[in-house]
């Protein structure tokens, strides 16, 4: 019951910093909070060490994927990303908010397992965060292409074409385009074309 009423106690503290932060928050910012509200899991010292880290990492997602559950039936959805975490209206149908966050989810899945907590090294721990890393880094340039081409997720692999096509055409030296413009597009599109 101890254990249940400390995960209850996080999981309030959690929604409340949440709504105070409408435009959402990060992970960092929100460890921070959680440990100026004395929540000794996220002490910012304690964080220096990768270990340390790597659980107050992972329990605070776990606690966030379980919020995101209890949200649901509410119609009301939780955006978990590492750079933005925040409330957002469901789809107005509790019913539909409920069956799409049940959609499978391996990122959810990993979270709610709790012995994905146990067993990680120094150097897995690191390795862990490198991956991370490399996702958000891989992120951002793809929304930088996809603007350089004029586009907005969701986009499928013919829209990438064909807005390539139209500004290789537009942008072409041959065709009173500059080469740095179209070196910019032609940079844009096989990023998205591997992805």
């Amino acid at each position: 019951m101890e254990e249940e009423d400390t995960w209850r106690d996080l999981q309030e503290a959690v929604l409340l910093l949440l709504r105070v932060h409408p435009d959402g928050i990060t992970e960092l910012e929100l460890m921070n909070a959680l440990d100026d509200a004395g929540f000794e899991l996220f002490d910012r010292e304690g964080r220096r060490d990768p270990a340390l880290l790597y659980r107050s990492h992972f329990l605070l997602f776990h606690v966030l994927y379980r919020l995101r559950s209890e949200l649901a039936p509410r119609g009301e959805d939780l955006a978990i990303h590492c750079l933005d975490i925040r409330l957002r209206p469901g789809s107005g149908n509790d019913q539909e908010t409920a069956t799409s966050i049940g959609a499978h989810d391996g990122v959810a899945d990993f979270y709610m397992d709790l012995e994905n907590l146990e067993g990680m090294d120094a150097g897995a721990v690191e390795r862990f965060i490198a991956e991370g890393l490399k996702r958000i880094q891989r992120h951002g340039r793809r929304d930088e292409a996809l603007s350089v081409l004029g586009l907005a997720d969701p986009v499928t692999v013919d829209d990438v074409r064909l807005a390539y096509r139209r500004l290789a055409m537009r942008y072409h030296p041959d065709r009173g385009g500059d080469t740095e413009t179209l070196q910019r597009i032609n940079e844009a599109y096989v990023l998205l074309a591997k992805q």
